[in-house]
């Protein structure tokens, strides 16, 4: 079994962890309204060559877990859960990250939780966990500067998070932020006791997150259904997104909410540039399939933030521009002159 399925339009992390580990990447495509697996094209690629199926929470928007279980069933398969973007995530009284046979959760930058880098996996299986445990015994320790660099990176990052400083470290290229990268060259070590210090008020930084972007989220959701006609939809869930997912009726009107966001300052942004499918190191797999869901994502799918310093006027000024530009609202001079400057 070599044969590892995710979505076709996911993090670069995904496929980039799967080549490093010797295994093929099974791209399956995408309902651009769920965010989650095509279940009809997901069914017709599982078989017994299949190593698992990796189901993801992106953005924090629910994915369908038992539905895949009961796919990858009659051929074994386990379903990895990509909680990456959906820590402290509930559905139906149930963690996100504990339905799989396996989760995984991230604490890089950005996510509801950090520790500057690093990450949590789990599982309720001890034949799986004796299988982690092995591979995790084999890993090395971080060394001091590893350790150093990435405390300094997290202070930083702290200290400059505040949008109104947020500009300094957006533009020092080398933190790549809102980058996405596909790299097979990743370190790999233990989390080590500075990053475990990171964390030890865990608890209390991940409830007010989690209280912050679901308030948010809500207020979002109420001023969009209100005012602005409907766009393609998503079926949005209250659940405390890492960011808010929206559908642009066309590709030029996602780049025209981008570029005059940017003017304003607003952090709208694009999610992944393409999909998996069209990866420069991957492209040449799949030259000859098509994954149309994907397509439409990577080609009009922008977010919105919902961190804990986005206010109520925020909101207002990125739902006016949103309906300025999808309602066909007049644009004032000044929106024009940003436009065309």
């Amino acid at each position: 079994r070599r044969k590892v399925i995710i979505p076709a339009y996911t993090c670069y992390s995904v496929p980039s962890a799967i080549v490093r580990a010797g295994c093929r990447v099974v791209l399956c495509d995408v309902d651009p309204h769920t965010l989650d697996f095509d279940f009809t094209e997901l069914k017709s690629i599982v078989g017994p060559d299949t190593l698992c199926i990796v189901s993801s929470h992106l953005l924090g928007h629910v994915a369908d877990v038992e539905r895949a279980q009961a796919i990858a069933k009659p051929y074994a398969v386990p379903v990895v859960e990509d909680t990456a973007q959906a820590l402290g995530g509930q559905h139906n009284g149930r963690w996100l990250g504990t339905q799989g046979d396996i989760g995984f959760f991230s604490l890089g930058r950005g996510k509801q939780l950090t520790a500057g880098s690093g990450g949590i996996i789990l599982t309720n299986s001890d034949d799986l966990a004796s299988q982690l445990r092995r591979a995790y015994q084999d890993v090395s320790e971080a060394s001091i500067s590893n350790q150093v660099v990435n405390l300094f990176t997290v202070v930083a990052m702290k200290l400059l998070i505040h949008p109104w400083l947020y500009w300094l470290p957006a533009g020092l290229p080398f933190l790549k932020l809102g980058e996405s990268i596909f790299d097979v060259n990743f370190a790999i070590h233990h989390l080590d006791e500075s990053r475990a210090g990171l964390l030890l008020s865990w608890r209390q930084r991940l409830d007010q997150a989690i209280r912050s972007r679901f308030a948010r989220t809500n207020e979002y959701l109420q001023w969009l259904n209100a005012e602005v006609e409907p766009l393609d939809p998503i079926r949005c869930v209250k659940t405390a997104y890492l960011r808010l997912p929206v559908i642009m009726p066309s590709a030029e009107e996602k780049q025209r909410l981008c570029v005059l966001a940017a003017n304003k300052g607003l952090g709208v942004s694009p999610l992944y540039p393409s999909p998996i499918s069209q990866v420069p190191e991957l492209k040449g797999l799949f030259e000859q399939e098509r994954f149309p869901g994907a397509e439409l994502l990577a080609e009009r799918l922008v977010t919105l933030p919902v961190h804990m310093y986005v206010d109520a006027s925020d909101i207002s000024r990125i739902c006016e521009l949103l309906r300025a530009l999808v309602n066909g609202v007049p644009r004032s001079p000044g929106m024009v002159e940003e436009q065309s400057r």
